[in-house]
């Protein structure tokens, strides 16, 4: 059987995985490691990518790039672009309107483009991947995952870059997309109905994403992103061990910005750790004048410090659900994806804000697009029309949220029918409770919060049974029909919706 493959190219890491036999696996690098960093640095001698570029980013850093998908991703602001300036660890230019990286090599300055660093990284994958299957190169079958933010164009530079990598790229989906795909969410099931919410925390961004789910189809009611990721965790860790040296030796690290990079790089493999174990032991030789670093920090300690970053993480998710016109009793699932989402204690106050909703972290939380992607390779085999290959599609959808409440005013529940995004046209059936008059069947129908409808079934027989079925059509009007089931009495209304194209 063929070998199809998921690819994800983060801000900080980078991660390919395969499905083969019907089984989905995270495939190494030649160091053992499950992710790769996404870090390119430049040399006369070779182009070293991934931990390499990394290991020696504070030597070369006017040669390397790191995060170039926040070049690709600019959207001419002026003020995003001095952020950019300030993360790169390499001067940034603009000409004929694109940014470029400015590299230094051989004393000599040289540019490139977020397209071209992409297609290192892209490179970097295919030599994990050919390396374990062994594959020829038309058989390199792969799909890739990209922010849900990225327009068409920046999708088809990512898709191009994949192949210039020489990966026959069969599809480009979106990051939530792939997340749900990953865990397999409404496939086994077609006529199931679930809200879920994508919790997705990388090492710079974050993205939260409530995604509506039905007959298989996922639909991306609300997004939100954020200019913040695990950075900040990783400064938090660093800042401590910081203290705990000067403490110790009266030398302060923060003096040198050598010691505090190589600081920060320590921390970062700490937190890592410490998403697994509870103790993690944090060695810099030759940290600040020569003294070495030797540390053991505990989880409980680390926690701790990070408890106060958590209402700037937690946030987003109640931001993300009013947009989305629903509540936390609502959601079904919660996807946690991204490697600053593997913190065990995040991932507590995520349920703790979704108390309801069951939380998906059986996969590790920075593998999570990639076996997504693979999933879908392995579904869709063959390369999409090349017409449409790069193309989004722009289908009409209602803007607020419709809900219903049912029963007589003592005994009245809620209850959401269609989220807003909802594309047309949509259909969805509902019993009605019946309050303690069981005679009358009373329906409230809303449009985010005003009342637009109200369905009543009068003179009910004995033990009815009474449902409503609501069709979105096409015109974004909205039939609602009250159905007896027993006496096939109905009654019906059709009201206008607010539609968004």
């Amino acid at each position: 059987m063929s070998a199809y493959f998921g690819l994800h190219v983060g801000r900080t890491n980078s991660c390919v995985s395969v499905c083969k036999d019907g089984k989905s696996d995270v495939v190494a690098n030649d160091a053992g490691d499950r992710v790769t960093p996404s870090i390119v640095s430049f040399s006369s001698e070779e182009i070293a990518v991934g931990l390499p570029a990394k290991q020696g980013l504070f030597r070369n850093m006017s040669s390397s790039v790191v995060k170039c998908k926040e070049l690709l991703s600019w959207n001419g602001d002026e003020e995003e672009l001095a952020k950019l300036r300030s993360t790169s660890v390499c001067p940034v230019i603009i000409k004929n309107k694109k940014l470029f990286y400015e590299v230094e090599v051989d004393e000599k300055k040289k540019q490139f483009s977020p397209e071209d660093i992409l297609v290192h990284i892209y490179r970097k994958l295919y030599d994990i991947a050919i390396h374990h299957s062994n594959a020829v190169d038309e058989s390199m079958k792969a799909v890739v995952s990209v922010p849900l933010s990225f327009t068409s164009e920046q999708r088809q530079a990512v898709w191009k870059a994949a192949e210039k990598a020489r990966f026959n790229v069969l599809q480009v989906i979106s990051e939530p997309a792939a997340s749900l795909l990953a865990y397999g969410v409404g496939q086994s099931n077609k006529h199931e109905t679930l809200c879920c919410l994508v919790y997705r925390c990388g090492g710079a961004t974050l993205d939260v994403s409530v995604v509506s789910v039905r007959g298989g189809m996922y639909s991306v009611v609300s997004s939100l992103h954020r200019k913040q990721g695990g950075d900040k965790f990783t400064a938090l860790v660093a800042n401590y061990l910081a203290d705990e040296f000067q403490n110790k030796w009266k030398l302060d690290p923060r003096e040198s910005k050598r010691s505090m990079f190589k600081l920060m790089g320590a921390a970062e493999e700490c937190k890592h750790v410490l998403s697994t174990l509870n103790t993690a032991h944090c060695f810099v030789e030759s940290l600040h004048e020569g003294v070495d670093l030797s540390a053991n920090v505990s989880r409980a300690r680390i926690d701790m410090l990070i408890t106060q970053l958590f209402p700037e993480y937690i946030g987003p998710i109640s931001e993300a659900l009013t947009q989305a016109g629903l509540t936390a009793a609502d959601v079904h699932k919660v996807i946690v994806c991204g490697g600053t989402a593997k913190m065990p204690r995040l991932q507590q106050a995520i349920q703790e804000a979704l108390p309801n909703s069951e939380l998906l972290s059986n996969l590790t939380a920075d593998e999570v697009f990639a076996v997504g992607c693979c999933n879908q390779a392995a579904v869709i085999g063959e390369p999409w029309d090349t017409v449409c290959q790069y193309k989004q599609v722009s289908v009409p959808a209602i803007s607020k949220a419709i809900s219903v409440r049912c029963g007589d005013e003592e005994e009245s529940q809620t209850t959401t029918v269609f989220c807003a995004q909802t594309p047309l046209s949509s259909r969805f059936s509902l019993p009605v409770p019946l309050g303690k008059k069981h005679n009358v069947a009373i329906v409230d129908v809303f449009e985010a919060t005003e009342l637009v409808a109200k369905l009543t079934l009068k003179n009910l027989p004995e033990a009815p049974s009474v449902a409503a079925n609501f069709h979105l059509s096409s015109d974004g009007s909205l039939h609602v029909t009250l159905t007896e089931k027993i006496t096939g009495v109905t009654t019906a209304a059709t009201i206008g919706t607010s539609v968004a194209a």
